[in-house]
């Protein structure tokens, strides 16, 4: 399996949106159930690509299988990773 990390754009928002929910549903690495509505998340990821806030993006065969987003002033990174992709090099 070959992995590609990129800095996030409008074209991986439904993909990304996908894999928060699939590790939502895990109840294990993030507070909340499922992700929130496309129709939420993608002007957050957009404010966040204008603004140039660092977030990055692991694609898989095209789709999002992993995230990396640092919060700006603050000495924090906040990573997560598809179910399926998981102990594999």
């Amino acid at each position: 399996m070959t992995y590609q990390i990129v800095p996030i754009t409008e074209e991986h928002i439904a993909s990304f949106r996908e894999t928060v929910d699939s590790i939502a549903h895990e109840r294990k690495f993030l507070p909340f159930l499922e992700a929130p509505p496309l129709e939420q998340i993608r002007p957050l990821v957009l404010a966040k690509i204008k603004e140039k806030h660092p977030q990055f993006v692991v694609l898989s065969a095209g789709a999002v299988v992993g995230w990396c987003e640092v919060a700006p002033n603050l000495t924090e990174a906040f990573f997560a990773q598809h179910p399926s992709p998981r102990g594999r090099a």
